[in-house]
Order: structure tokens, then C-alpha cells, then sequence
């Protein structure tokens, strides 16, 4: 999996810390994707003293793509929220895979 977070805030450990544990779950749930296929950018940046830390992340897979924006008003809680809504998409993404063999498809001469 092909990796790149950018901050743009105050680098605290902590916050890289949450983000490489967030990784790891999302890879745990990727292993049926090509790992060269799949990747992975993010970005952390603080808005405003007011307003908070805004994470977006943008998954590309070769079936589709997934795209997550979240604020919060520290760092730890909107990279929590953001890779949790994530990996919701990313677990019903997986099961509209899972379940293709189901759909009905036309049949010709009707």
C-alpha cells in the first residue's frame, strides 16, 4: 500500500502515533487488494484555534475510490473520526464486491 500523510500543524508525536495505528488497522482490512494498487493519502492540518484540526483522507483502490473529510477540535479525535468513516466505506464497498455474483444480469433473446 502506497502511503503519503501530509500535516500541516505542529508535529506532535501523538498525532503520528494515532495515524500509523489507523494505517494498520486499514491494512489489516486491504489484504484482499493488490498492495500495489492501493493507495492512500491524507492530509492533517489545523484550520482555525476556533474551528479545530480538519483530516481528509482519499483511498484509491483498483474497484473504486473513497473519499473522507472531518473536523474536530483536537488532532487525535478527527483522525479518529476520519478513518473510522473510512473503513465503514470501505466495509460496504467490500460487501457490493462480495455480493456481485447475485445481481441479476439481462439475458439475450428476451
Amino acid at each position: 500500500m502506497n502511503v503519503h500523510v501530509s500535516y500541516r500543524l505542529h508535529k506532535a508525536p501523538s498525532v503520528e502515533k494515532d495515524v500509523q495505528h489507523q494505517i494498520e488497522k486499514l491494512q489489516k482490512r486491504l489484504q484482499v487488494f493488490r498492495p500495489d494498487l492501493v493507495h492512500l493519502k491524507g492530509m492533517v492540518e489545523e484550520v482555525s484555534p476556533r474551528e479545530g484540526t480538519a483530516v481528509s483522507l482519499n483511498l484509491r483502490l483498483q474497484s473504486g475510490q473513497m473519499a473522507v473529510q472531518k473536523t474536530a477540535p483536537n488532532a487525535t479525535s478527527a483522525v479518529k473520526a476520519a478513518f473510522e468513516d473510512l473503513l465503514q466505506q470501505l466495509n460496504k464497498h467490500k460487501e457490493i464486491l462480495r455480493a456481485s455474483h447475485k445481481w441479476q444480469r439481462g439475458r439475450r433473446g428476451n
